[in-house]
């Protein structure tokens, strides 16, 4: 999805399927917008979160809570980097911000630590306002375009959590929220919303 109006625009991808995707997206997406600036967030290949969901309950059979949501996120930070490496190969500045940096934006508190197959319901606490004006607004003097992984967000203590099932949406919702954007595009590989 592409969330536009105000500080420019944020574009969520979920078609992406092989990796040549992604310097194809890139390259569609400077095409379109010009002179905005621009923050992505990213999924996973398709099937990529299924398979490191199996991978882990296959190596583990009945795995512990805390590493099973640092290990799910892992193809939206992938997808993260390789978009940051498209765009800076097309010669535009790009960064990934991604979990474990002092940039990072999404924070929350979860109510329960149900599996991440599952809706789940959290609270965004005040930490991510604090993060975007601080540290997340500023790189834009010195990017055109940032790239978040989607799904997976921090918990006030600083753990990696996912959102759960349609977390990547979610978190491009959570975005948009904090940059005060207006509106919310979904670009998807089915046939509606």
């Amino acid at each position: 999805f592409c969330l536009s109006r105000g500080l420019g625009d944020v574009y969520k991808r979920q078609i992406l399927e092989k990796p040549e995707d992604y310097l194809k997206m890139a390259a569609n997406i400077i095409n379109s917008y010009k002179k905005s600036k621009i923050v992505i967030v990213t999924s996973a290949m398709k099937g990529k979160t299924d398979s490191l969901y199996e991978t882990f309950k296959r190596a583990i059979p009945s795995p512990d809570f805390w590493n099973m949501e640092r290990f799910l996120p892992l193809g939206e930070i992938e997808s993260s980097i390789l978009f940051e490496s498209a765009f800076n190969f097309l010669k535009v500045r790009a960064k990934a911000i991604l979990p474990w940096m002092k940039e990072w934006p999404i924070y929350i508190s979860i109510e329960t630590k149900n599996s991440p197959e599952d809706k789940r319901n959290f609270n965004i606490l005040n930490l991510s306002n604090i993060k975007v004006r601080k540290h997340f607004l500023p790189l834009f003097k010195k990017y055109r375009v940032l790239i978040i992984p989607g799904f997976v967000a921090k918990d006030g203590k600083g753990r990696i959590l996912t959102l759960g099932r349609g977390g990547s949406d979610i978190s491009g919702v959570l975005i948009a929220e904090l940059l005060n954007l207006k509106e919310v595009i979904f670009l998807k590989d089915t046939g509606g919303i």
